[in-house]
This record gives C-alpha cells, structure tokens and sequence, in this order.
C-alpha cells in the first residue's frame, strides 16, 4: 500500500533532526537518478525532512556550510582535527580532552599562519566546543582516557 503525503510529513515529524550528510547526499543522488516519483517519496526513503530535500534540489547548501565562517574550526579543519586525533590514539598516544583542545588550537592558528592574518576569533576553544566535536564524528567519541584513581594520589616510592 503506497502512504499518503499526509503520512509522509508525521513520519518526517517524528523523525525531524536525525539524518546525516550523507543520508542527504544519497537522498539527492537517488531522486535525480529517477529512483523514486517524488521528492516526499524519496525523502522517506532516506530518513531527511522532505523540505530540506527540496531545498537542496533548488541549489541551497546546508546548514553547516552556510555557517563555517561563524564556526570554531572549518569543516576542512575539523576533519584535519579528526585525523590527527586518530592517528594519536593508534600510534599508543593516550588521548585527553586537554590534548584534543590543544590540537584543535593548533590547527585554528595555522589557519592565521596561512593566511597571514591576525587572529580574527581570539576566543579559547573550550570544553563545550569539544563536547560538540564528539557529537558531531562519532568515530571518535570513545576515544578517551580517564583520569585512574592513582592519579589523584601519591605515587609510591619503593625502597630496596
């Protein structure tokens, strides 16, 4: 049985805020290719809010590339972030929140570095821009050590 456009848009309202990039980009690959008969059809099909869909199709581009200027890191940046973080954790290098925000400023400082321009964002990268950076590449969310109980007492000293 083939849903209604009225059931397509509660679906949509059900599912509002959980898609990816991705799921848009296939969503947009799929209608062109003629894949599916309507733009509601296809958005269904991929789990994106059918507006969104039809905005992309008239040219419109997403919402994080529309703000990057207004963004902490770019997105090139962040993905350079995210490389390195990676790379980090597999050569044995333990990960803290202190590291990632140090990495993160050292990569924004470059940005000035290159373009020879004086830093136009002076604000310090902080905890909450990094809690979102781990919402945002899920691929590193659970890349973290934690601080052990030794470390918060004395360290032995032994004596032979």
């Amino acid at each position: 049985m083939a849903a209604t456009i009225t059931q397509l848009v509660v679906v949509q309202n059900r599912r509002r805020g959980a898609y990816t990039e991705s799921d848009m980009h296939n969503a947009l690959l799929d209608y062109r290719a003629g894949r599916y008969t309507s733009v509601p059809k296809g958005a269904l099909a991929h789990n994106v809010p059918i507006q969104s869909l039809w905005n992309r199709l008239a040219g419109r581009i997403s919402r994080s590339h529309a703000h990057e200027h207004t963004q902490v890191l770019s997105n090139a940046e962040e993905k350079t972030f995210v490389e390195w973080f990676k790379h980090l954790i597999i050569t044995g290098f333990p990960a803290s929140p202190s590291l990632a925000i140090a990495i993160a400023e050292a990569i924004r400082k470059n940005r000035y570095w290159v373009a020879r321009l004086p830093p136009s964002d002076p604000r310090p990268i902080g905890q909450s821009w990094l809690d979102r950076a781990r919402a945002r590449h899920p691929d590193i969310q659970g890349m973290w050590t934690r601080r052990s109980m030794a470390q918060g007492t004395k360290q032995l000293v032994w004596r032979l």
